[in-house]
């Protein structure tokens, strides 16, 4: 059972370092377009999300923990829907619907991934205490 426990946090780990560096990426080059010069006027959500995606990546990539998956599919699926809207209009833009699409999907493989690690600390947890309870000893939940 803690060979489980200990697997779903490893691979909680691995997708937070991967969100992290994915975000830093994705959150520089749109702040490097942003910054370049007449691209997209000075819309709120060109600096904003660039700027959430930066402090995302860095957060996925000091703070491990399960919470961080969560995180970082909540503003994934943020910054995906506001790629769609932003790509339709009067000449939608297949490529910028395609991301949005593709943000969607890695949001869903992370809440995915953050059940799996809270059902696995759950299961360890309900072992633990069903151990403990043989010899007096209680133990809490965490998550």
């Amino acid at each position: 059972m803690a060979e489980e426990l200990s697997l779903d946090i490893v691979g909680a780990s691995r997708a937070m370092r991967f969100n992290g560096i994915a975000m830093c990426v994705w959150g520089g080059l749109s702040l490097l377009a942003f910054l370049a010069p007449n691209t997209h006027g000075l819309a709120a959500y060109w600096i904003l999300m660039p700027i959430v995606f930066l402090v995302c990546g860095i957060l996925s990539l000091t703070y491990k923990r399960p919470v961080m998956l969560l995180v970082d599919a909540c503003v994934i699926v943020l910054v995906g829907f506001l790629n769609i809207v932003t790509s339709i209009g009067d000449k939608p833009d297949g490529f910028w619907i395609a991301v949005g699409i593709g943000q969607f999907l890695w949001a869903i493989a992370d809440f995915n991934k953050y059940r799996m690690v809270l059902h696995s600390i759950a299961v360890h947890t309900a072992a633990a205490n069903g151990a403990d309870q043989g010899n007096g000893q209680g133990s809490e939940s965490f998550r």
